[in-house]
């Protein structure tokens, strides 16, 4: 018993020594991060759509709460609203962005890497890196990288398999987000002569209709595009940008060439800014209901007491205002796990006014992300807060669909050898299956039996590291603040 006492208490000298000398030797935080990670706490209780499952803070003696009580057990800001989104049991969502990406990406369309995005294809019990998509405008599509290549070495390691490249961080694989100087040997699909191709990550613009086109087909005239990004068609200041112009002048095209079907290819789109989903909803939406409720708001017990959903308001009711007369009664949508928020938002806000035909695969929907948010700024850190403040609901009251969208056909595979557009890629041919028998789908079997004899058939995802979440989110943007809040003794 006297050994067991004297064990013991050499091992609370221990851990009081030890311990105390990790805690003293923390550095201290400054005033800017701790007013950082007061705001946080303070704008997830004004803002969050799951308020009422947060901590509350209690008052101080002059009434104000006492956020310092709740923060002071967390070392950033990242960790108090980790905390946060726990407590809630829903937010996956909202994030912290210190270096000005959001404004960047979604605002402005400039994106700093190469413009490859990789993925791991299974090769038996192991898998190989390919290259799935090639943004437009890219550094990537500049050095002359293109969808289906097999990167074969990476300055020189050889080394690509999806076993190996998970024990060390996936380094190769994040190298396609880096500035870093990359000597590639890859292998065009369907080749046995490599390629030696130079590449490093860079600002470009990116141009988000990576393709459109007219085909022709049995039913008539089948428009398509393929779009990689909802940035942002009209500005803080409600102007018009680019972007705007661009698909506005692409839908023109597309009725001016008489189309009688849409395919909308969005299956590596994250989503991206609201007023984009808007435009293109407009653009979609049957003449009929070209000024129908296209959705409404749920948000938090604060932001209803401030009167912001009423009619006219920050999250006031928004209807469709369609200027073109495209008048489409169905409309096809490829997608995928990477479908998300605005993406998710067009898809479902038409659902009530004509035949939306959504395409899948591997037997799974869309991400799941009916809910977005907005910008606060927090003024010394300069960091901008993004917590989870809306959900959009459709004129069917629907918008639970955060385990996805699942559409008519979710059996259908990715013709990753295959350039997106191409009639004979397995998720397009689909689509265009559909279109030319009456709705009607062939089974996985007929499908994959089909891509293959035109050399499309799929190879299958083995998995990649997650990269860039902020992008899979729904952002709306306003040019003056959207709060007034007072938060309440």
């Amino acid at each position: 018993m006297k050994k067991s006492i004297v064990y013991i208490s050499l091992l609370l000298t221990l851990f009081m020594t030890f311990g105390c000398k990790k805690s003293e030797s923390l550095e201290p935080l400054s005033q800017t991060e701790l007013e950082l990670m007061d705001m946080t706490y303070l704008y997830g209780l004004y803002l969050s759509l799951w308020t009422e499952k947060l901590p509350q803070p209690e008052p101080l003696a002059n009434g104000d709460p006492n956020l310092r009580k709740y923060t002071e057990k967390f070392r950033s800001a990242e960790e108090v609203l980790e905390s946060l989104k726990a407590k809630t049991g829903f937010d996956r969502f909202s994030f912290i962005d210190r270096g000005g990406r959001v404004s960047e990406e979604i605002q402005e369309g400039v994106h700093v890497e190469t413009g490859a995005m990789p993925i791991y294809l299974r090769s038996g019990n192991n898998g190989n890196l390919f290259i799935k998509l090639v943004q437009k405008g890219s550094p990537a599509e500049a050095a002359g990288l293109k969808r289906g290549m097999q990167v074969i070495s990476i300055n020189g390691n050889t080394k690509m398999d999806y076993r190996t490249d998970s024990l060390q961080g996936f380094s190769n694989f994040y190298k396609f987000y880096s500035g870093e100087n990359l000597t590639l040997v890859v292998k065009p699909e369907g080749q046995t002569q490599t390629r030696t191709i130079s590449l490093r990550g860079a600002p470009y613009k990116l141009n988000p209709i990576l393709t459109s086109k007219v085909v022709e087909s049995t039913a008539g005239k089948v428009g398509y595009f393929a779009y990689t990004s909802f940035i942002a068609v009209k500005d803080t200041a409600d102007k018009k940008t680019e972007y705007y112009y661009a698909l506005e002048q692409m839908f023109t095209d597309f009725q001016a060439q008489g189309i009688k079907e849409l395919v909308v290819d969005l299956r590596y789109n994250g989503g991206g800014a609201v007023n984009t989903a808007e435009f293109l909803a407009n653009m979609l939406v049957p003449v009929a209901h070209g000024k129908a409720k296209m959705y409404e708001y749920k948000v938090n017990k604060y932001l209803v007491g401030e009167g912001l959903n009423k009619e006219g308001k920050a999250f006031g009711p928004t209807n469709f205002n369609k200027t073109n007369t495209l008048n489409l009664e169905r409309v096809y949508f490829l997608a995928t796990k990477s479908t998300a928020s605005a993406s998710e938002l067009l898809m479902n806000s038409l659902a009530p006014y004509m035949d939306v035909q959504i395409i899948t695969i591997n037997n799974e929907g869309t991400y799941g992300k009916p809910v977005g948010f907005f910008p606060v700024t927090e003024e010394k850190s300069k960091a901008d807060i993004y917590i989870t403040s809306f959900q959009m609901i459709n004129n069917d009251g629907y918008g639970d669909y955060f385990t996805g969208l699942k559409g008519q056909k979710a059996d259908s595979k990715d013709g990753y050898s295959k350039e997106l557009g191409d009639p004979t890629e397995q998720m397009f041919s689909d689509a265009l299956y559909s279109i030319n028998n009456g709705g009607r789908y062939q089974s996985a079997k007929a499908s994959a039996s089909r891509a293959a004899t035109t050399g499309g058939a799929s190879r299958e995802s083995i998995g990649s590291p997650k990269t860039n979440t902020y992008r899979d989110n729904m952002y709306k943007f306003s040019k003056s603040s959207l709060l007034n809040l007072q938060l309440p003794n």
